[in-house]
């Protein structure tokens, strides 16, 4: 009996990278996969961009190859992430040295002073995902506790001044990872459940920031809360200059992950990422990129 089904025949979506900062590390590579795409014939509707590092976005020849991308049609969509956490120390480990979870990404001053300039290369607030990714809290190798939590209310604020319409969070847990568990066990810095009375809070003061600001702020596949979309296909087409459709075909990668097809570009083979986050789940367990 012939297959009823029909390929799809959409312009593709790409996304770069889930798994890597590209933009920062490895930028002649994107521009690389970008490049053999359309010379392949392949069209592209939207490039969707993920970095802690947004000044990279503005460096040539990368910046070059952005502009020259939305002057042929393609959208450019940036989840730019900004934790509070970049290139400071939010404790100890059990050396008592001073412990940096991003040691290598940049503070969260600088990436704000930055964003007007992203907002324009975007050519809208709304093509930007600010992503407070992920949240975490700990006691450290003294026993000190630390989360980054109000970091990202205020973060959001200050995003939502700009324009910035939707942001997205994870919460980093025990028991998600094992590399990662092991990788704070070695650190002796011990990773804290997000007890129901604390994700009560955080569902609290983020609906209040919602209502205070006119934003959305989803849950990245994070248990108790509605699936969202990192990469969302209807976005992505009403925010299209001509408006082009695009897949909405959700191949949930992850539970209660909504997104979209797209092609990650920066996941295989593996690209060692040196921001260097300790909680980061594509990091390889055993690779420091500290100076220590």
């Amino acid at each position: 009996m012939p297959s009823t089904k029909t390929k799809e025949n959409f312009p593709i979506v790409i996304s770069a990278s889930r798994m890597c900062d590209l933009p920062r590390w490895y930028p002649q590579f994107l521009i690389t996969e970008i490049r053999k795409r359309i010379e392949n014939g392949q069209k592209i509707h939207s490039l969707v961009i993920w970095t802690k590092h947004p000044a990279a976005l503005l460096n040539s020849p990368l910046l070059d190859e952005l502009v020259d991308l939305k002057n042929s049609g393609v959208q450019l969509y940036f989840q730019i992430t900004i934790t509070g956490m970049g290139n400071k120390v939010c404790g100890y480990d059990k050396l008592q040295r001073p412990w940096k979870p991003e040691p290598n990404a940049p503070s969260k001053e600088e990436s704000l002073r930055i964003l007007p300039q992203i907002i324009s290369l975007a050519g809208h607030p709304q093509r930007i995902r600010l992503r407070i990714d992920p949240i975490l809290q700990v006691n450290d190798g003294k026993l000190e506790y630390y989360t980054n939590y109000e970091e990202c209310l205020d973060t959001v604020e200050k995003c939502a001044s700009l324009g910035i319409h939707n942001y997205s969070f994870s919460l980093v847990e025990p028991g998600i990872y094992k590399k990662v568990d092991h990788r704070f066990r070695e650190l002796g810095i011990e990773l804290i459940i997000f007890e129901e009375t604390f994700r009560a809070k955080i569902k609290q003061n983020f609906n209040e920031l919602e209502e205070k600001l006119g934003v959305s702020i989803s849950a990245c596949c994070v248990k108790g809360w509605p699936v969202s979309s990192c990469i969302d296909g209807e976005l992505l087409q009403n925010l299209h200059p001509s408006k082009s459709k695009v897949s909405l075909r959700q191949p949930h990668s992850r539970p209660l992950c909504g997104c979209t097809a797209s092609i990650d570009i920066g996941g295989w083979p593996p690209k060692l990422c040196p921001t260097g986050c300790d909680y980061c789940y594509a990091r390889p367990l055993y690779h420091s990129y500290t100076d220590d």
